[in-house]
């Protein structure tokens, strides 16, 4: 009985996995831009308005989307959707000649994060490393009086 329910479990999550596969961004979408200009987002509890970008947090789940378009866009326009969501909704433009509406309960305003240069890093680390050498050396010199 234990070897069955095991077995159930491990195709579960087999087909999850299968059904949550996200294409990459295909150039000319949004989110291709914004990894090729060596950003990255994070999401924010800011409010979704004009302009803003935002991530589709449904973009796993949803079916017949066009291909490489990514899960980030650009809010283009605002309005309340009554029926059937009862909820306000934006018009997010994803690149690649899609624009889609989507409810606020769907989406999340995110935050472009500038993805600093291997140089830079690089350079960090080192001077984080040799302060830590020089600070944790055993047996500093002692200024003479």
């Amino acid at each position: 009985m234990l070897y069955a329910v095991i077995g159930v479990l491990a195709l579960s999550s087999t087909a999850l996995a299968q059904f949550n596969s996200v294409e990459p961004a295909l150039p000319g979408s949004v989110e291709y831009w914004l990894t090729s200009n060596n950003y990255t987002w994070v999401r924010t509890s800011d409010p979704i308005t004009l302009g803003v970008y935002v991530e589709d947090l449904m973009s796993d789940w949803r079916l017949n989307q066009p291909e490489g378009r990514g899960k980030v866009g650009i809010v283009t326009d605002i309005g309340w959707d009554p029926w059937p969501y009862d909820q306000w909704a934006a018009v997010v433009d994803f690149g690649r000649n899609y624009s889609v509406g989507l409810v606020f309960s769907e989406l999340s305003a995110v935050q472009l994060v500038p993805i600093p240069e291997p140089s830079s890093l690089l350079i960090l680390l080192s001077g984080v490393l040799l302060t830590r050498a020089v600070l944790s050396r055993p047996g500093r010199a002692k200024a003479n009086s």
